[in-house]
C-alpha cells in the first residue's frame, strides 16, 4: 500500500494492519486509491478498516475524557480557588463538548469521513496561516507598545485613538477602524491572536486576503454596533478594545461553509465552541463584550450566505 506523507513524500507500507492500528487523523496521511491519493477513511477498500480503528480510539477517548471530567471537578472542589464552581462548570462543559463530538464522529462511516476531512483541512490550513497571523499580531503588539509610550498610558491611547464612546462624533468615525487593533493587555492580545488563528484555520483553503477582510469587517462592525447600543441603552462600558468580534466572524463563516456541505456533526462542534466560549467568558470575567462577539458571528453567517465557497471538494463524502 502506497501512502503519502504530509510533505508529499510517498512510502510503500508492507504491514497494512499495523499502519491502520497506529493511524491518527491528525497525522495527515493520504493513501493510494484507484483515483489517486485520498484520505484513509475515503479509501474504497480499506475505508471500513480505518473507520473501525477510529471508533476504537474514540471510545477510549470518551472513557478518558469522562475520567478527566470527574478528576478535574474533584480537584477544583477541594482546592482553595475562589469561585471554583465557575471553573468546574466551564471545564465540565469543555469535556462534555469533547465527548459529544467523539460520539457524533463514530455514528457512521459518513460521520467519520466528515470528521477526518475537517481535521485534515484544519491542519493544512493551520500550517499555512500560522506564520502570517503570528507576524500580524506581533506587529499589532509592537505598534501598541510604541503608541502607549508615546501617549503616556494605555488609557490615553484608548481616548485618543480607540473606540472611546464619549469622544466619538461624526468626524471621528475613523475610531471604529483603529479601535480593533488596541488590546487591553498581553493576555487579551494573545487570546485574540490564538482564537483568530484557530478560527481562520477552520475555513478550508481560505485565501489570506479574504480571511483578513472578514476579520477586519467583523471587528469594525462589532465596534460600531456596540457603540450604537451604548448610545440608546447606556451600557456600563464606555469603550471597546480588541478584534474578537472579527475572530467570531471567521468562526461563523466556517459554520456556514460546513452547513452547505451538510457536515452537521462538524457544525455542531463549531457551534459548541461558540457557545462554550461565550458561556465560559461570562462565568470567568465581566469585561467580555458578548454583543461584539455575537455581532461578529452574525456578520460571518451573512458573509457565508452571500459569498459561498466550496473548496476541498476532492475530499467530500
Amino acid at each position: 500500500m502506497k501512502v503519502m506523507q504530509p510533505g508529499g513524500v510517498t512510502l510503500d507500507i508492507k504491514d497494512v494492519d499495523r499502519f491502520v492500528k497506529k493511524w491518527r487523523p491528525i497525522d495527515g496521511w493520504l493513501i493510494a486509491d484507484h483515483s489517486g491519493f485520498v484520505l484513509p477513511t475515503h479509501h474504497g477498500v480499506l475505508g471500513h478498516k480505518f473507520y473501525a480503528a477510529f471508533c476504537r480510539k474514540a471510545r477510549i477517548d470518551v472513557v478518558i475524557l469522562l475520567a478527566c471530567t470527574f478528576l478535574v471537578s474533584v480537584l477544583l472542589q477541594v482546592s482553595n480557588i475562589d469561585d471554583s464552581l465557575k471553573y468546574i462548570v466551564a471545564f465540565d462543559l469543555l469535556f462534555l463538548l469533547a465527548v459529544v463530538d467523539r460520539v457524533l464522529s463514530i455514528l457512521s462511516l459518513k460521520c467519520c469521513k466528515q470528521k477526518v476531512t475537517f481535521i485534515y483541512a484544519f491542519k493544512k490550513a493551520f500550517k499555512k496561516l500560522a506564520e502570517i497571523f503570528v507576524f500580524f499580531f506581533f506587529g499589532i503588539f509592537l505598534l501598541q507598545h510604541y503608541l502607549t509610550d508615546y501617549f503616556g498610558s494605555f488609557e490615553n491611547l484608548v481616548m485618543v485613538a480607540g473606540n472611546y464612546y464619549p469622544n466619538i462624533e461624526l468626524m471621528s468615525s475613523w475610531r471604529f477602524l483603529t479601535g480593533p487593533f488596541i488590546h487591553q493587555d498581553t493576555q487579551h492580545w494573545a487570546l485574540n491572536g490564538t482564537l483568530t488563528l484557530l478560527f481562520a484555520s477552520f475555513i478550508p483553503q481560505g485565501k489570506k486576503r479574504h480571511l483578513f477582510f472578514l476579520l477586519f469587517v467583523g471587528a469594525v462592525f462589532s465596534h460600531w454596533v456596540t457603540y450604537v447600543v451604548h448610545c440608546f441603552w447606556h451600557t456600563s462600558f464606555d469603550s471597546l478594545v480588541g478584534m474578537s468580534g472579527g475572530a467570531f466572524t471567521l468562526l461563523a463563516y466556517a459554520i456556514a461553509y460546513y452547513v452547505r456541505l451538510r457536515h452537521f456533526n462538524t457544525v455542531f462542534t463549531l457551534l459548541g465552541i461558540f457557545v462554550l466560549g461565550e458561556f465560559s467568558a461570562g462565568l470567568i470575567t465581566i469585561n467580555t463584550s458578548h454583543l461584539a462577539h455575537f455581532t461578529g458571528f452574525v456578520v460571518g453567517i451573512l458573509a457565508g450566505i452571500r459569498w459561498p465557497r466550496s473548496p476541498c471538494q476532492r475530499y467530500r463524502c
